[in-house]
């Protein structure tokens, strides 16, 4: 069963949002490591959701189901980050 859960509150504490450039140098100078399940969304260092099996199997059951319909040279891949400021970028 699906549930959706009330968005957290933004901290009254000071907090900072981060671009692109940030995080990255963040990962560069070792602060953030392969170890660290965060990921940068909307400018937000947030934890990583983790994966259960059901979202592994579907994964894999769609990106095999893209890949059938691609022409040949095509690739697709799942999950990886995206380097654009404005998109979802992962560690």
């Amino acid at each position: 069963m699906f549930t959706v859960e009330t968005p957290a509150a933004v901290p009254s504490e000071p907090i900072w949002r981060l671009s692109v450039a940030q995080y990255h140098a963040m990962i560069q100078s070792g602060i953030l490591t392969d170890d660290d399940p965060v990921e940068l969304l909307e400018g937000w260092l947030v934890v990583k959701m983790p994966k259960n099996p059901r979202h592994r199997a579907a994964t894999r059951i769609i990106r095999g189901a893209l890949e059938n319909l691609l022409p040949d040279g095509w690739y697709v891949d799942t999950q990886e980050q995206i380097g654009r400021a404005s998109c979802r970028e992962r560690v």
